[in-house]
């Protein structure tokens, strides 16, 4: 029922515009070229998206490394992150990880990983996700996000980021990715407000 509640107000807010599909494509080109430069001198490079908005993120990022000309073997992975996004916290009141057994990330020792996700907020899933692999022996890890909200909460940063949009606490960024959503774009959704009254 509560959750019914929150899919109604999401749906009652005022959204506007912020970037459109040729203006993300844009972005992420540029999160693909930060990459690039990090991992240029790594033999070992995994790019895990977090589901759900994370992995196509991470695909259309990988698609722009191999645009480039780049021929580094880079281990394609996702997570199951079953809050997806720290916007959507009272949907979810803790952060859960469900791993696929058929995932190989056994073991990822020696590589550097890049978590991919699309909004950074609080940092809770992030964190999660990070006390996960830390365990898996990587070299490092790395974050990029597509939008940070400089909102978290955690000693969380990212270290590759499309965009940096300070906003209201109330608003939500709303990333529009496919295959969830019909095209790219990233919008703003505010809640409504009422008649002025004096």
């Amino acid at each position: 029922m509560k959750s019914g509640m929150v899919i109604d107000n999401l749906s009652a807010m005022d959204r506007v515009l912020l970037f459109d599909a040729n203006q993300v494509q844009g972005i992420i080109r540029r999160m693909a070229i930060q990459i690039l430069g990090i991992v240029a001198n790594d033999s070992k490079v995994a790019l895990i998206g977090l589901l759900r908005r994370g992995a196509p993120i991470a695909d259309l990022l990988l698609q722009e490394i191999r645009r480039s000309g780049n021929t580094q073997d880079i281990l394609r992975l996702d997570l199951d992150v079953k809050r997806y996004a720290d916007d959507l916290s009272i949907l979810y009141p803790k952060t859960l990880l469900k791993i696929d057994d058929k995932t190989p990330m056994s073991d990822l020792s020696g590589y550097t990983v890049i978590l991919v996700d699309d909004v950074l907020f609080t940092g809770n899933s992030l964190l999660t996700v990070i006390d996960h692999l830390i365990h898996k022996a990587p070299s490092s890890i790395l974050t990029a996000c597509l939008v940070d909200r400089c909102a978290t909460r955690l000693p969380i940063i990212a270290n590759v980021i499309g965009v940096t949009l300070q906003v209201n606490a109330d608003s939500i960024i709303e990333c529009n990715i496919p295959p969830y959503e019909p095209t790219l774009k990233i919008v703003l959704a505010s809640p409504r407000k009422g008649p002025i009254t004096f």
